[in-house]
């Protein structure tokens, strides 16, 4: 694929002292990024179309005032904005290669002359185009700090305001969407999976304020005390489109309706109906107060010992892009998945009663409720709360010598109302044989097959009767009922001496909650919650040690690494007398960083909706993926670390110690219980200067990354239906240094200064 990308970047700094009691600054700086559409390089290649095309802009200004009011009194002010101008776009396919060219009845959505097809095993043709984006992310705003000294106090008082404002087009499925599950069914023109969807709009703007009052105390010598409160409150997002929806299980089942679309199925509220707060569903909170309390100790008088504590409580914003599929369900927008059709009219399928709903737009007050069966929704759970940390901290340090210094802290904290996905309308497994006609069969066979998930949606079940009550498939509610905690002691010694300098630190941690999801996907939720009927009604069932992501391969920072070790050294030669030891020997620097860490704990996957209850993805990316039983005691392979066939790959867990659950039911297994390779590195860098004259010199460096050139495992495929990767390492562990990977990397350099 071919690439031609600019990035530049400007910045500007004017930084100018009125008088000795008043200071002002600005700051500015630009990043533009733009790449070419790769097919118009090389347009008589269409598998060219598989990337997107890229126009961006990064604008932000800073400006300062500080005024010495007098020898105790400063006030320091500060404006700023940001504004972000994204346009990633993706690549147009030639002349007639087109839905409409090609024969297909299928029509892009709001997007035209793309075409969007991926072949599992084979090829992709335009596959970027979730990509799409077309966004303007601004922020502004203005804080004023007060620092006042009065005798034995420190205190300091301040407020901030800032506006976020997010226009954001995203076009995700917006061209359809066809994959295949292998060459065969792609020549057959048998899809797995068709997806297609309006452009997705997230317009919104909201409002943040912050007040704070601190105290630093000298109490004696010996006990200095901090004690403050900040006033954080949640000024609810505004949806400028007013496009939020809710939904109340209750009175789908008694039949009530929205008065601002009567056409909806029961249970739907919009923006206008009683009860719906605001235009978002999310009310203020003015009683978020966020005390903290702290002291530093020296309990000897000397100086060479600290005591510190602290304890606090904390408000979190919630990101303005986690609403973005909120809107893009009915009324507002349609988002249609289709399983197991026809490439020539993936329309032609009793799921979508053999109609192409799209393109689609909604009016607010003519539209009414549009008829496809079983869309997703994802709703706000009404008077939603915001998240909430508590946070606590317990540190001894020690000057032991005048060369040698240790320190160890406990850190721990407990965080509640995270949020995550809760599934209001799962599908029910129903056991044994069912005529046809019944939920939704065509022929006689079982009654749960995935083919039938819509027609045993519980809702469904609880009120056959509802008015269009049978477009309702998938309805996640972004839910407040998540918790999560870390607890760490952190231990460090320093030692030095002449030109040695040692350095070392250990860490013992452990992450323990549920998955936080800052994107809500459709049919995404945890598995053990109300309504499921595969197993028992606990959410703590799919807490677990942190992952990191759905799957846990570790790609997040929110990784529980239980154990991680770090230690430095550098080592500077001493000026020798000798005449050619000091010209040989004199100067040189010799740096070491080893890193070592345990492995991040995962979660097995079944890889397929065994339980039948409809909250599953094709990609997996869902917060707690259903989980296979565990059927021996230990999960690891007898031959842990060896060499598997066909390579290259390493075993690592044993496949014979994981089990499908039955049909219509959930695994044994827990979250996270499956723990991957521990990681090690060596790095190491040699320098030397060389005096030319008084103010010029020369200095030479050569940098090593994974000294030894060791091999470190990756993760192991974790997916059990994977049956080539399951339980196998297939790839190589990244490494710790900014430039390393799994290979050894050197680099040398050579610099002139004067």
């Amino acid at each position: 694929v071919p690439i031609h990308q600019n990035i530049g970047q400007a910045v500007a700094r004017v930084d100018y002292q009125i008088s000795n009691k008043q200071s002002i600054f600005a700051r500015y700086i630009n990043n533009t990024d733009h790449k070419a559409d790769p097919h118009t390089l090389a347009p008589n290649n269409i598998l060219n179309t598989g990337s997107v095309g890229i126009d961006d802009m990064f604008n932000s200004m800073v400006f300062g005032d500080t005024y010495i009011i007098n020898a105790n009194l400063v006030n320091s002010f500060r404006v700023f904005g940001n504004r972000v101008g994204a346009n990633h776009y993706p690549s147009l396919v030639p002349s007639g290669v087109s839905y409409a060219g090609l024969g297909i009845n299928a029509k892009p959505d709001g997007i035209d002359n793309y075409f969007n097809l991926i072949v599992s095993g084979g090829f992709t043709i335009d596959g970027a185009n979730q990509t799409i984006t077309q966004d303007h992310e601004d922020n502004f705003g203005l804080n004023n700090d007060v620092t006042w000294i009065h005798g034995a106090h420190q205190i300091a008082v301040g407020g901030s305001y800032f506006r976020g404002i997010l226009i954001e087009n995203s076009y995700a499925y917006a061209a359809g969407q066809f994959t295949f599950a292998n060459l065969a069914s792609f020549l057959q023109g048998s899809a797995q999976i068709f997806k297609e969807s309006p452009p997705n709009p997230n317009y919104s703007r909201q409002n943040f304020l912050g007040l704070y009052i601190a105290d630093t105390w000298k109490l004696t010598k010996r006990l200095t005390v901090n004690a403050g409160v900040r006033w954080d409150p949640y000024l609810p997002l505004q949806l400028i489109n007013h496009d939020g929806l809710q939904f109340s299980p209750a009175n789908f089942v008694s039949g009530v309706r929205s008065t601002v679309l009567p056409s909806s199925p029961p249970g739907i509220q919009l923006y206008g109906d009683q009860g719906f707060i605001g235009n978002s569903g999310i009310g203020s909170k003015l009683s978020h107060f966020a005390p903290r309390l702290g002291f530093a100790y020296d309990p000897f008088g000397d100086g060479k010992t600290a005591i510190r504590a602290g304890a606090g409580i904390a408000y979190d914003f919630v990101p303005q892009n986690i609403f973005q599929n909120l809107s893009s369900a009915s009324p507002y927008r349609l988002s249609e998945t289709v399983n197991g059709v026809s490439l020539a009219n993936p329309w032609n399928n009793p799921a979508t009663n053999g109609v192409n709903p799209f393109p689609y737009t909604y009016q607010a007050g003519v539209s009414t409720w549009p008829t496809v069966p079983y869309q997703n929704y994802i709703v706000m759970k009404p008077n939603i709360q915001t998240p909430e940390q508590y946070q606590w901290n317990l540190g001894i340090q020690r000057q032991v010598t005048s060369s040698l210094f240790v320190a160890a802290t406990y850190i721990g904290s407990h965080m509640i109302h995270t949020w995550n996905g809760l599934e209001l309308n799962p599908a029910v497994y129903i056991p044994g044989t069912c005529a046809a006609g019944q939920y939704g069969l065509t022929a006689a066979g079982a009654c749960s097959t995935t083919s039938n998930t819509g027609q045993r949606r519980v809702l469904g079940l609880q009120n056959p009767n509802a008015p269009n009550g049978n477009t309702l498939g998938s309805i996640a509610e972004i839910d407040d009922g998540g918790t999560t905690s870390y607890n760490g002691l952190l231990t460090s010694a320093t030692y030095r001496k002449g030109g040695l300098n040692i350095q070392g630190n250990y860490t013992w941690s452990h992450c323990l909650g549920l998955s936080t999801a800052t994107f809500q996907s459709y049919a995404a939720s945890y598995q053990h919650v109300p309504g499921q009927n595969g197993g028992p009604v606990n959410r703590n069932l799919d807490s677990g040690d942190c992952t990191g992501s759905p799957l846990g391969n570790g790609n997040s920072s929110i990784v529980d690494y239980r154990h991680v070790a770090n230690a430095t050294v550098v080592a500077r030669t001493p000026k020798f007398s000798n005449d050619w030891a000091r010209r040989i020997a004199t100067g040189w620097t010799f740096s070491s960083i080893v890193t070592l860490r345990s492995g991040v704990h995962l979660s097995s996957s079944t890889g397929s909706d065994v339980a039948l209850n409809g909250i599953f993805l094709a990609s997996g990316t869902f917060p707690v993926p259903q989980r296979p039983s565990q059927v021996l005691p230990d999960l690891n392979s007898t031959s842990q670390g060896s060499s598997c066939s066909p390579g290259p790959c390493v075993n690592w867990l044993n496949p014979a110690a994981f089990a499908l659950p039955a049909t219509g039911t959930l695994g044994n297994m827990g979250v996270a219980t499956i723990v991957g390779p521990g990681f090690w590195e060596w790095d190491q860098t040699i320098s030397r200067q060389f005096r030319i004259t008084e103010s010029q010199h020369i200095e030479v460096r050569g940098e090593a990354f994974n000294v030894t050139n060791s091999e470190r495992f990756g993760n192991p495929g974790v997916v059990y239906s994977s049956a080539s990767t399951f339980g196998k390492i297939t790839s190589s562990a990244t490494g710790g240094g900014s430039l390393s990977g799994a290979e050894r990397i050197l680099q040398f350099a050579l610099k002139y200064v004067f």
